[in-house]
């Protein structure tokens, strides 16, 4: 990276909480970013960053009363951060 400083983290709310201080810039999942009023997005996504997510359970457990509500929450958080 040249001449530019930059600092490695080993947990990525430690780069959040950079961003959030002030004292870093930082690529974050825009759906993190975007949530976060103290931040202000300054290039475009990173296309080379962009990737589908699954999430997997066994077939027979994903009717189970506490694994549907999980599924549901999480589908639930995601779908509102991409409107």
């Amino acid at each position: 990276m040249g001449d530019t400083p930059s600092i490695e983290v080993t947990n990525s709310r430690n780069a959040l909480d950079l961003a959030l201080a002030g004292v870093a810039r930082v690529a974050l999942p825009t759906f993190v970013g975007n949530n976060q009023s103290g931040l202000k997005q300054v290039t475009e996504p990173i296309g080379e960053l962009e990737h589908d997510q699954w999430l997997v359970t066994h077939d027979e457990d994903r009717f189970l009363p506490d694994v549907r509500r999980v599924i549901e929450r999480i589908y639930a958080v995601l779908r509102a951060a991409i409107k």
